[in-house]
């Protein structure tokens, strides 16, 4: 199996694991062979002096995005490419899926989103004040697209004020997290029982809602 295929399967069957990685470093070797790395130690050291940073790097966010993910999939620091255009190709392609399934790699890092609770954060006051465009930035793009598909922008704020309501109504605790997921339970006020949960997943650095 090619090292491109390699991650094409990795990438299928781990399309939600997402991490936050350190600068990505860019470096040829003597038989001009093209690498990426996120740890500057792995680049020989008769070659750190030719090294550029991801940002002197002709890489997008997009593609940087997807870089960082497939290292973190393929638990590797050190990405070998022969072909750059057919490589950034597939870190594209990568993208469109990327999109379709759960939000798009374009996206930079928002401070507000930088932790699960200020995540949450964000939701609720959006959810408490209407705020449409705050919502959106705080939930993923298929749990937008579901709600989307099925009311108009009134009865959508409509629904952000009742979920609201129900949310205030109960205890919010956090519950289960790791790197990539974490989880909010809401119980029924003085110690009740679990009623619901509030699931929240890494997108490059940025926590967003993804399922209630």
């Amino acid at each position: 199996m090619t090292k491109i295929n390699c991650f094409l399967a990795i990438f299928f069957s781990l399309i939600l694991a997402q991490g936050c990685l350190a600068d990505i470093y860019q470096y040829t070797d003597n038989e001009g062979v093209i690498h990426f790395t996120d740890d500057p130690q792995n680049i020989p050291a008769k070659l750190r002096g030719k090294t550029k940073k991801e940002t002197e790097a002709p890489l997008t966010t997009r593609e940087t995005n997807m870089l960082e993910h497939m290292m973190q999939t393929d638990k590797t620091k050190d990405i070998p490419v022969q072909n750059s255009a057919e490589f950034k190709k597939n870190l594209n392609d990568f993208g469109d899926l990327y999109k379709e399934k759960h939000d798009d790699p374009d996206q930079t890092k928002d401070a507000r989103l930088s932790t699960p609770e200020s995540a949450l954060n964000l939701f609720r006051s959006a959810l408490r004040t209407g705020n449409l465009q705050d919502f959106k930035a705080s939930v993923t793009s298929r749990f937008l697209r579901g709600l989307e598909s099925e009311n108009n922008t009134p009865s959508i704020k409509k629904f952000m004020l009742e979920l609201e309501r129900r949310i205030a109504s109960r205890t919010v605790s956090k519950g289960e997290q790791d790197e990539h997921s974490a989880v909010f339970e809401l119980k029924e006020k003085n110690n009740g029982p679990i009623v619901g949960t509030i699931e929240l997943i890494n997108l490059f650095g940025n926590w967003k809602i993804h399922r209630l």
